[in-house]
């Protein structure tokens, strides 16, 4: 069998598979800079912080994190800030 070498052909972009970023993903896209929502616990807060400090791993060098704070009626409200 012979194989043909070749140079200067790019690399295609990675395909993406189902839903592009997800629950979170999507909320996040949709949030503007000073934007908030409110959690009904914490835990679903901090998942929306997960996927962007996951982006971030993956050298998606976002200017934005997300503040969370508790509310005085128990639940939870994060904001979209920019760093």
């Amino acid at each position: 069998m012979t194989f043909i070498i070749e140079r200067g052909i790019p690399v295609p972009p990675r395909a993406v598979v189902g839903r592009p970023f997800g629950r979170m993903g999507q909320l996040f896209l949709q949030l503007q800079e000073g934007d908030s929502v409110e959690f009904q616990t914490l835990k679903e807060a901090l998942k929306l912080r997960a996927w962007l400090v996951t982006r971030q791993k993956k050298n998606e060098h976002l200017e934005w994190k997300i503040v969370t704070r508790k509310t005085s009626d128990g639940k939870t409200r994060a904001w979209k800030v920019k760093v």
